[in-house]
C-alpha cells in the first residue's frame, strides 16, 4: 500500500473513530444530548423543589443506551416504536398519531425523590421545539413496563421546553412531531406569476419579430 493509500485508510478510520464517539456521548455521559438539557432542579406538586440527578443507576445508564443504539439501528421513530414498542404503537394508534412523524429528540435517565401522593415537573430545554409541536413522552417504569406520556396527561409543551410531570421518575425518551409544516400556505402571492406573464411577453414578441423578418425577406 503506497504512502496516499495509507493516509487515506487512516483519515477514514480516525473519523469513523470520531463520528462513533460522539454518537455515544452526547446520549449516555451527560446531562445534555441531542441538543436537550434536562433542568437540575424539579418542581414538586406541593410547591417545594427537589434535586434532579442523571445516570446514577446502572440499569437507567444500559436503558438509555439501549434506547439511543436500538433508534439509530433504524431508519425512522415510527419503524423503531412499531418493532421495539408494540404496546406504545398500539396506543398511538388509538391517539390517530402517525408514529413515522415523530423524531426522538433526547433520552435521558432522570432521578428525582418524589414524596408519596406527590409529583414532580422537570423541564427539558428542547431546541427548536414550539409550543405548536406535539410532544410524546415515553417512560419506562421500575418494573420494566412502558407508559406513554401525553400533552395533558404528564407532558406540557411551550417555546423551547418540553415539561415532564410524574410521580416516578427513571428513564423517559421525548419524542416531537413538527407542526410547523402542517401549515396552509399563504395565498395571494403573484410574484412568481408575474415573471412567468413577463418571460411569456418577451418569448412571443420574439416569435413576432422572427416571423416578421422572414416574410420581409420573402417579400
Amino acid at each position: 500500500m503506497n504512502f496516499k493509500k495509507l493516509t487515506s485508510v487512516l483519515a477514514a478510520g480516525l473519523l469513523s473513530f470520531t463520528c462513533a464517539t460522539a454518537v455515544s456521548a452526547d446520549f449516555i455521559d451527560s446531562v445534555t444530548n441531542n441538543g436537550a438539557t434536562a433542568s437540575g432542579t424539579a418542581t414538586l406538586s406541593n410547591g417545594s423543589t427537589a434535586v434532579v440527578s442523571f445516570n446514577q443507576d446502572p440499569a437507567g445508564v444500559a436503558k438509555v443506551n439501549e434506547i439511543t443504539t436500538t433508534m439509530r439501528s433504524y431508519d425512522t421513530a415510527g419503524e423503531y416504536i412499531a418493532a421495539v414498542l408494540p404496546e406504545i404503537d398500539a396506543k398511538f394508534t388509538e391517539l390517530n398519531v402517525n408514529v413515522d412523524d415523530l423524531t426522538m429528540k433526547a433520552a435521558f435517565d432522570l432521578h428525582v425523590e418524589v414524596p408519596a401522593g406527590e409529583t414532580a415537573s422537570v423541564d427539558v430545554s428542547v431546541p427548536g421545539v414550539t409550543a405548536a409541536d406535539d410532544a410524546y413522552v415515553i417512560h419506562w417504569l421500575d418494573d420494566g413496563s412502558v407508559e406513554l406520556l401525553t400533552e395533558g396527561n404528564g407532558v406540557t409543551v411551550s417555546a423551547g421546553t418540553v415539561t415532564i410531570t410524574s410521580d416516578s421518575f427513571s428513564p423517559f425518551a421525548i419524542f416531537v412531531k413538527t407542526n410547523a409544516t402542517d401549515k396552509v400556505p399563504g395565498t395571494g402571492n403573484y410574484s412568481n406569476i408575474a415573471l412567468w406573464g413577463g418571460v411569456l411577453v418577451v418569448a412571443v414578441a420574439a416569435a413576432g419579430v422572427v416571423l416578421f423578418e422572414k416574410k420581409r425577406k420573402a417579400n
